[in-house]
């Protein structure tokens, strides 16, 4: 069995996602337009 972490153990060992940007800012209500979010620090990396 691997080893057993706690979800606030987890968090403390990798930094806060940060959001720059996120666009486009709008779009249709029905939904369907992609977008694209730019920041820092959205991969996680697991422990060792």
């Amino acid at each position: 069995m691997g080893t057993l972490i706690r979800q606030s153990e987890f968090d403390a060992m990798s930094p806060a996602a940060e959001i720059s940007t996120v666009s486009p800012a709008t779009g249709p209500v029905a939904g369907g337009t992609a977008i694209t979010i730019k920041g820092r620090n959205f991969t996680l990396t697991a422990p060792p």
